[in-house]
């Protein structure tokens, strides 16, 4: 089947979550393609956003927001203008407009009652740096990892079924803007 829309995302564990998403919502017609990187990663792969355009695919990206939304927004229109890149839209994550990235995605489509498992790492944060100012917080990808690994489900995140209802729930409130975005491709 051929493809007519490309999404490009910045790594495995970005196509990895959008294929599942795509598959939940019977999205169709979506090639997915990691960059190896954000935004600044476009240059690398502008031959292969050329390309896909002159054979009349419509190219979309999906970044992660990081800490400021509204830089990062601003940081890839300027790229995507100044590069002269056909990319019609750009979706942010988590949201479409907070701070974060796919693990922060990730934690709020954790299922019910697995969620309570981040709480748990909330306090142990909290006792690290009880005990030493200086200890460092877990990291989102720690994070999902130590969720996966207090349910026994694959830590790797290629290896992750984001289908499995029972540990993740891919009609969380969290999702709903990426679904739009993605549904309007």
């Amino acid at each position: 089947m051929p493809y007519d829309r490309l999404i490009l995302v910045e790594g495995d564990d970005d196509k990895v979550f959008l294929d599942c998403v795509l598959q939940k919502f019977c999205i169709q017609n979506v090639s997915v393609e990691r960059i190896g990187g954000g935004i600044d990663s476009l240059h690398l792969v502008r031959n292969k956003i050329l390309r896909a355009k002159a054979s009349g695919r419509r190219v979309f990206a999906i970044f992660d927001t990081d800490t400021n939304f509204e830089q990062k927004h601003t940081d890839c229109l300027n790229t995507i203008n100044t590069q002269e890149l056909p990319i019609e839209d750009f979706f942010l994550i988590p949201n479409g407009h907070c701070p974060g990235n796919l693990e922060t995605l990730l934690q709020g489509i954790a299922s019910n009652p697995h969620d309570r498992i981040y709480d748990c790492l909330v306090q142990y944060e909290e006792c690290l740096h009880g005990l030493n100012e200086d200890y460092r917080k877990v990291p989102m990808k720690g994070k999902v990892y130590a969720y996966c690994e207090a349910l026994g489900i694959a830590p790797k995140p290629s290896d992750r079924n984001y289908s499995d209802l029972n540990f993740w729930n891919l009609d969380a409130e969290i999702l709903l803007p990426l679904r739009n975005f993605l549904a309007h491709l």
